[in-house]
């Protein structure tokens, strides 16, 4: 479905479960809302770092890390703050407040375009044009020098792609003169393996202790 869609369906998610926590009745609500935030947080995080990265030039893809970095720790203190002017009121009111700062989430399908890359991968050469002739616009420049570069490694892709399905053509049909060979060495090695996991003991031990634990 593309990185956006994932990203704003993630984004709020975590949003909703957030402030459904603070209303939670029980112990059990309060732990699957938080566990639900815990999970959708981190899959919206890093769609939002792949997004980013994807549109910086290569001398530039640290600087997002950089700039979250910072902004991470800065919203760190400013949660020691809230906690310390909120230390009279119920928890049920900082969960509140925390959630509110997400709201922002709500906003972002008029603001988050697809990533570039993403659509040229999945070759939605059509909506990348589109991609490329908004940018220009927001930035005030002229698209088709844009338009031609990519226009350029469409084709060269195109012509690349058929080279390789001739090539693998070729190889497939050489694996399947010696498919039945490759099986059969595969068979035994498994069996061979098998058989020694349960002669070593020592191995067989770590491997017990370490699944249990």
């Amino acid at each position: 479905h593309g990185r956006r869609v994932m990203y704003l369906v993630s984004s709020m998610l975590s949003c909703f479960a957030s402030i459904s926590s603070a209303f939670a009745t029980n112990y059990e609500i309060y732990l699957a809302a938080n566990f639900i935030t815990g999970i959708f947080v981190l899959n919206s995080y890093q769609l939002a770092g792949i997004i980013v990265l994807e549109m910086m030039p290569k001398s530039r893809r640290a600087l997002p890390e950089q700039v979250q970095s910072v902004l991470w720790s800065a919203s760190l203190l400013l949660l020691c703050f809230l906690a310390f002017i909120t230390r009279h009121l119920s928890w049920r009111y900082v969960q509140v407040i925390l959630s509110l700062t997400t709201l922002y989430m709500l906003f972002q399908p008029w603001v988050i375009d697809e990533s570039l890359r993403w659509l040229y991968v999945t070759k939605q050469y059509k909506k990348a044009e589109q991609l490329i002739r908004k940018i220009a616009r927001i930035n005030k420049v002229d698209p088709q020098r844009a338009l031609d570069v990519f226009n350029k490694s469409v084709k060269s892709e195109s012509q690349s792609l058929a080279q390789q399905s001739d090539v693998e053509n070729i190889k497939l049909f050489e694996e399947l003169n010696t498919n039945v060979d490759l099986q059969d060495q595969e068979l035994s090695t498994k069996e061979s393996s098998l058989l020694m996991f349960f002669k070593n003991k020592n191995l067989f031990k770590v491997t017990a202790i370490t699944s249990f634990l």
